[in-house]
């Protein structure tokens, strides 16, 4: 049984008395097909070069790693930034959260200020006992009695410490910082064929010209869903403009991603109205032509291509808008 868009070709080669095989009259051809090699060539003066501020970088061939693309969340870290991020409590996730963590640091807070000030008190204790027993006018017991006080506020010191430090950074400091946490739940069947110990790529949704975040992962306390067979990855980004709850999307790399492929900034591909991604080639001084490139992906700040100018081609980087622009008529 012929399918339906068999039949419909079919029916062309009838109606245009020519078939697949007739080389002399084919069913279609390209008129004003233009070669890459003969797009036209923009040349600027040295002046507009500076003005303009233009700079370039290589397009290189090297090993990127292939990435598997899934939704997270922003989270606002408790973890110090010198401290042992498993040790900390996970990151609070609403306002009530935020405020019952911030109660248990200010009780932890006023234990440390307590025991910092019997241990004061303890040691001047100490100190007159010291003193009373080198001038034989105390007892060996009082000085024994207080080194053992001494001793005792000392670890309640430390331990007062110690249960302040596990509950992290200062909510207020915390809501301060641009650090964040990316928590991205991933099923545990898959985690074999994530490169956890890499660093991952975050983007904001909505925002495809917004500069990918490079994030790298953290020992985060462990933390999954046994219901949904989930485990939870958390990453690390310096970004004060994401929110707490905001929604991301994360590309982790895979494991075994050895084949090379062409790179260059992100900053040096444009878009278009149909979409097409192009950028521009500096083919001699202060001459530059516009090249059509295929984005595979976007690792961190840099673009791996699946088609473009070879490597070692001269690629604009800053200013390429402008010498769009100047092309085509967008700008003066």
């Amino acid at each position: 049984m012929i399918s339906s868009t068999h039949s419909l070709l079919f029916a062309l080669c009838l109606a245009s008395g020519a078939t697949a095989a007739d080389p002399a009259n084919p069913p279609s051809k390209v008129e004003n097909a233009v070669k890459e090699a003969d797009l036209p060539l923009l040349k600027i003066t040295p002046q507009a070069e500076q003005r303009l501020g233009l700079k370039t970088a290589k397009v290189e061939s090297k090993k990127m790693p292939e990435t598997r693309a899934f939704p997270a969340a922003v989270l606002i870290p408790l973890a110090a930034p010198d401290g042992p991020a498993g040790l900390a409590p996970i990151p609070p996730g609403t306002p009530d959260d935020f405020r019952k963590v911030a109660g248990e640091q200010a009780i932890a807070d006023g234990a440390v200020a307590a025991a910092k000030a019997t241990l004061t008190g303890a040691e001047l204790t100490l100190t007159r006992a010291e003193t009373l027993a080198k001038a034989k006018a105390g007892s060996e017991r009082a000085l024994d009695d207080a080194r053992t006080q001494a001793n005792i506020a000392r670890a309640a010191l430390t331990t007062a410490e110690t249960q302040r430090a596990l509950l992290g950074t200062d909510v207020a400091a915390a809501l301060k910082s641009p650090r964040r946490w990316i928590s991205v739940s991933i099923a545990a069947t898959e985690l074999a064929r994530l490169d956890t110990a890499l660093a991952a790529s975050v983007k904001t949704m909505g925002d495809a010209r917004a500069a990918p975040l490079s994030a790298k992962p953290v020992a985060a306390p462990p933390s999954a869903t046994p219901s949904s067979g989930t485990v939870d990855l958390f990453y690390e980004v310096e970004a004060a403009t994401l929110l707490a709850g905001q929604r991301v999307q994360i590309d982790v790399p895979l494991k075994g991603s050895e084949t090379p492929r062409l790179v260059l900034p992100w900053s040096a591909v444009l878009f278009d109205p149909q979409g097409g991604s192009w950028v521009y080639e500096q083919t001699a001084p202060q001459t530059f032509t516009h090249r059509r490139v295929s984005v595979l992906r976007v690792t961190g700040t840099d673009a791996v291509l699946e088609a473009g100018p070879g490597a070692g081609a001269a690629i604009i980087i800053t200013g390429a808008a402008e010498l769009f622009g100047a092309e085509f008529g967008g700008f003066k």
